[in-house]
């Protein structure tokens, strides 16, 4: 979702700024995490602990971490990634700023 609304602010920048090349990365998209990280899961789980302990392991104090595992919201529709594309997700946007 943050993406998504990224992509968006990024659209809008465009246009005051032509003359910059304004780009974003979606790096947790490229490769399916469930290859590499035995509970993924949400905010702090092993892929963002271990992209922190690589880029700056002084920010990281293990001694704090749980176990890893974490309670999945009780309505399952949260637990599910969004079917709505960032396409269908800008237009929505778009019909919201137009009221």
């Amino acid at each position: 979702m943050v993406a998504i609304l990224l992509k968006s602010m990024i659209r809008d920048l465009s246009v005051d700024y032509p003359d910059f090349l304004i780009a974003s990365s979606e790096w947790y998209t490229v490769l399916k995490v469930k290859d590499y990280f035995e509970n993924p899961g949400d905010h702090a789980d092993e892929l963002e602990t271990s992209v922190m302990m690589h880029y700056h392991p002084e920010l990281v104090n293990l001694e704090e971490a749980g176990s890893g595992e974490y309670k999945t919201f009780a309505v399952q529709s949260l637990n599910e990634k969004s079917s709505m594309d960032s396409q269908k997700l800008g237009k929505s946007i778009e019909r919201y700023r137009g009221r």
